[in-house]
């Protein structure tokens, strides 16, 4: 029995060899595959190619090699801060919004044309006295629409003031007489504002002239818009805890454009910026108006009080002196 199982395994081991054999002796009986051929490497004339090519690339280039850090993409902190074409500029000032509101530039401005209406109404009435106010509020429009040009930052009208600022400096020379020019002239500006306040794009090929303080505003005009900004204003309005609660908004207004003269009339060149006395009475008022505004801020009438009383101390003291 166990021989004739031993017989089994050997037959079936024979058989199945031979079915190996039978299935790969087809791949054993081929002859071995020759490689293809490969092309013969082209053989070149170095005199044929001199001077088509450059001998040594190297030699060619100018300046140093590109550095890899030469491909790094620039970081916040080493990217440069401004660009031609960007919004800020050196004429730019960073003083501006501690002395004066977006808000208030837009209110006074608006409150100024207001009072034009009043007075570019007729050529006789602007003949008889009216060219008068109407070259001290639009001074004061030149100084306003100034100060939004240098304003670091994006507040309304800001696009036109530029030519804004050099309308209203023309117009307000031109108001130094009652003529039926300057009324016309006057008329008109008073209508482009309008205009600008309304929400009208203005399109205007007047060329624009560069900001020169000294140019623009005139000192009495200027400090006539002081004067009733304080004593016409301020004053009354901080005059009691009632009208310090009724009128708080126009107190941080007034006090707020009282900073802004006082600081144009301090800028180089302007009369009397050099003299110590003089900067130091506008110094003084541009204090105690930041003062109102901060009594304001605070909700403190006595405060307020205070302020708008040392403010007409320092304007009596100062006419006293320079009047």
């Amino acid at each position: 029995m166990r021989r004739s199982v031993l017989s089994g395994i050997y037959v079936y081991s024979l058989v199945l060899g031979l079915c190996m054999a039978f299935v790969t002796a087809p791949t054993w009986g081929q002859p071995p595959r020759k490689k293809a051929p490969r092309a013969k490497a082209p053989e070149f004339d170095r005199q044929a190619m001199e001077g088509v090519f450059f001998g040594d690339v190297r030699q060619q280039l100018q300046g140093s090699p590109p550095k890899a850090s030469d491909g790094k993409v620039a970081s916040p902190s080493n990217a440069p801060s401004a660009m031609p074409g960007d919004t800020a500029s050196p004429a730019m000032s960073n003083e501006w919004p501690q002395l004066i509101s977006a808000s208030s530039l837009e209110d006074m401005i608006k409150e100024t044309k207001q009072r034009l209406d009043l007075v570019v109404t007729n050529e006789a009435k602007f003949a008889s006295g009216g060219f008068k106010e109407a070259r001290r509020e639009y001074t004061f429009l030149a100084m306003m629409f100034g100060v939004i040009e240098e304003y670091p930052t994006q507040v309304r009208w800001k696009n036109a003031a530029p030519l804004f600022r050099t309308k209203m400096e023309k117009v307000a020379m031109n108001a130094k007489v009652g003529s039926p020019q300057a009324f016309r002239d006057s008329k008109d500006r008073k209508q482009e504002l309008g205009d600008l306040i309304g929400g009208a794009n203005p399109s205007d090929p007047t060329p624009i002239k560069e900001l020169s303080w000294p140019d623009l505003v005139d000192r009495v005009p200027l400090m006539q818009v002081l004067e009733w900004s304080l004593r016409e204003n301020l004053i009354p309005y901080a005059s009691s805890p009632k009208e310090f609660q009724n009128h708080s908004e126009e107190i941080v207004r007034y006090a707020e454009t009282i900073a802004a003269i006082g600081t144009v009339l301090n800028k180089k060149g302007m009369d009397g910026a050099d003299d110590a006395e003089y900067v130091k009475f506008s110094n003084q008022m541009i204090e105690q108006a930041k003062a109102a505004v901060q009594a304001v801020k605070l909700n403190s009438p006595e405060s307020a009080q205070k302020a708008a009383a040392m403010l007409n101390q320092s304007c009596d003291q100062c006419h006293n002196i320079y009047r």
